[in-house]
């Protein structure tokens, strides 16, 4: 007897994981979870997302935030916590008017 399980296509896994190359941090991360997936035999790629976007928004934008990183980081030393969300927002609205 075919039960609807028995007729069930298995489709091996695949995972796209999304980083930016904004530091190292992003790309460690996704790297490491790559390798959790794959031991798993679950497929997966890594794609830097801004390159969607081609290659002057992605020189930009990573260029732009090992730029501003120091001075986020001074920021929020000097200023609080308060200065860092104004900043992350702010930078936000600059890339955006920057590449739309």
């Amino acid at each position: 007897m075919n039960t609807q399980q028995d007729n069930k296509i298995i489709r091996p896994k695949k995972v796209l994981l999304l980083s930016v190359s904004t530091g190292e941090g992003h790309n460690s991360a996704a790297r490491a979870i790559a390798e959790v997936l794959r031991q798993r035999n679950i497929e997966c790629e890594i794609v830097d997302s801004v390159e969607f976007k081609g290659k002057k928004s992605h020189s930009f934008i990573a260029d732009g935030y090992s730029w501003a990183y120091p001075y986020i980081i001074w920021a929020c030393i000097r200023f609080g916590r308060g200065v860092r969300q104004y900043a992350i927002a702010l930078s936000y609205q600059v890339i955006s008017s920057k590449l739309c």
